[in-house]
């Protein structure tokens, strides 16, 4: 893990290899439904990447600023994993600040509205970000668990 990725456990209800199978596919689903194309699945454990240029996804998209991620089962603690980085964020708003501060410095002879404008960035997008995906992460579990709940219910004829 580095600074720019995040990640988040989140506890299942119940956990075996059937589930583990069932909750990757679905988080593959939801995954093709936000417009993520490059899916890779091995054993419990999806890694997907969001290509620079994704014309299926807007600025307000969720995926937009992340670059990759992968979601992990683990059966043993029943638990399950998101991380996803958001390095080219980082890059590009790196980019901007020195596009906006190198003539600020050389106007003014200062730094500041360079590192200021990355904070502003950077620091904006980081927690808007934040937020999305740890809502996102939330409302993935409440469903994953819902459909455990379901699976488990149904009677054996």
């Amino acid at each position: 893990m580095t600074l720019l990725t995040t990640q988040n456990e989140r506890r299942l209800r119940k956990c075996d290899n059937e589930i583990a199978n069932a909750c990757i596919n679905t988080i593959k689903n939801k995954l093709n439904d936000l417009s993520i194309d490059d899916i890779k699945i091995t054993n419990t454990r999806l890694d997907f990447k969001n290509p620079f240029f994704n014309f299926g996804q807007g600025r307000t998209h969720l995926m937009a600023p992340i670059d990759k991620g992968y979601f992990e089962i683990n059966i043993s603690t029943r638990t399950f994993i998101y991380s996803y980085s958001f390095a080219r964020t980082f890059y590009f708003t790196l980019g901007l600040s020195v596009f906006i501060g190198l003539p600020a410095y050389f106007s003014m002879h200062s730094i500041f509205p360079g590192l200021f404008a990355f904070a502003w960035l950077f620091g904006v997008n980081w927690i808007i970000t934040t937020i999305r995906h740890e809502t996102f992460i939330n409302r993935l579990t409440d469903s994953l668990n819902a459909q455990i709940k379901k699976s488990h219910s149904k009677p054996v004829s």
